[in-house]
């Protein structure tokens, strides 16, 4: 899984990333992102899920690949499906 140029979309240290049936990463610069990919080969497309406004620590992904959980520098915790 080559992602790593599709990660460029962050401006500043990415936390994590976790994967599903998508991915999802997490940075300081302060937002959520959604990665698809259509068919292997492809590019990967990013797109901001949320501004948070703090630092976005960690993302999870649920066992069915449905429900994001964030887990944000103002110590919150967010569900996205």
């Amino acid at each position: 899984m080559d992602c790593i140029p599709a990660l460029q979309m962050h401006t500043d240290w990415v936390c994590v990333v976790a994967s599903a049936l998508n991915l999802g990463s997490a940075s300081v610069d302060d937002i959520v992102l959604i990665w698809t990919i259509r068919k292997e080969g492809d590019n990967w497309n990013g797109k901001v899920l949320y501004d948070f406004k703090v630092p976005v620590w960690r993302v999870y992904w649920s066992l069915t690949g449905n429900l994001l959980a964030v887990a944000a520098g103002d110590n919150s915790v967010t569900f996205a499906s």
